[in-house]
């Protein structure tokens, strides 16, 4: 496991306020948003959620031009899904590391 992901792993499960579905689900809704962002950027629009970290956003772009967003959300809004239905926390936040 590199560190990276041990780091993410520690830092979701050791924190009192993500350890709830509640939580998790705020933060993928997030990530979704912040996902969409990038989308909007690579298709060159101007209105984005995330105004102040736009700067983020087109770094990340030029980072990972080949990064399937698209995929991505998708994924997550099937992880959101399942814990919607009482999917193991656990797993899902492993999942959404």
């Amino acid at each position: 496991m590199t560190m990276k992901m041990y780091s993410a792993i520690r830092e979701l499960t050791n924190t009192e306020k993500i350890n709830s579905a509640t939580s998790i689900k705020l933060l993928i809704k997030m990530i979704i948003i912040w996902l969409d962002d990038i989308q909007k950027v690579r298709n060159g629009c101007t209105s984005y959620y995330f105004n102040n970290y736009i700067e983020n956003i087109i770094k990340f772009n030029k980072s990972f031009p080949e990064a399937n967003i698209e995929f991505v959300i998708n994924t997550l809004n099937y992880l959101l899904e399942s814990l919607e239905k009482n999917a193991n926390l656990n797993i899902a936040i492993l999942n959404l590391i």
